[in-house]
């Protein structure tokens, strides 16, 4: 069941950066003016989050894979420490990502108005507790991903009550090799 669960681990990761791709696009095509440096910040918040979740799982399932593959003697050691070695990737460092991308979506959500103010508020709650959290329970594994699912149900709820014939207009990012004189 383990080794399921690690199959299916890269396509979460894939729909997540979807989602981050995506989430970026309808910022920017809804907001006066987009914060770059909190742009990237959430964007590379979320790709290492995806990159400490798979280092942990893989760690973690370290030894049911050496079981199903090899007909090697398992060390009890490294039984014991692989599984403590992937808790730790995901409860220590990959929570601290999840609350830096959770803090950078807020606040870009907040000044772009994307969702509503009380949701962005919120956040900020769920980030701080992500970010200062102590333990090493795997329930806390759940909090980012519970809110990820309340910030998809309000998108695709404000989404839904855009018209349908309503297009984004493309913005077209000045070229360096056009002088500033000519681009006015």
């Amino acid at each position: 069941m383990l080794l399921v669960g690690l199959y299916l681990m890269p396509f979460a990761g894939i729909a997540f950066i979807w989602f981050i791709a995506a989430l970026r696009i309808w910022v920017e095509g809804t907001a006066r003016r987009v914060n770059v440096l909190l742009s990237n910040i959430q964007f590379v918040a979320g790709i290492l989050y995806i990159a400490l979740l798979f280092a942990g799982a893989a760690s973690t399932s370290v030894l049911a894979a050496s079981v199903e593959f090899s007909n090697g003697d398992i060390d009890p050691t490294v039984a014991r420490q692989f599984p403590l070695f992937g808790n730790t990737l995901l409860l220590v460092f990959a929570l601290r990502m999840a609350a830096m991308f959770v803090l950078t979506t807020s606040t870009i959500s907040r000044t772009s108005r994307v969702v509503p103010a009380w949701f962005a508020r919120s956040g900020y709650v769920v980030a701080a507790f992500l970010l200062l959290s102590a333990s090493l329970k795997a329930w806390l594994a759940l909090i980012f991903p519970v809110w990820l699912l309340a910030l998809s149900a309000i998108l695709l709820q404000r989404a839904r009550r855009i018209p349908s014939g309503i297009m984004v207009p493309a913005r077209i990012a000045p070229s360096p090799l056009i002088p500033p004189s000519i681009r006015n």
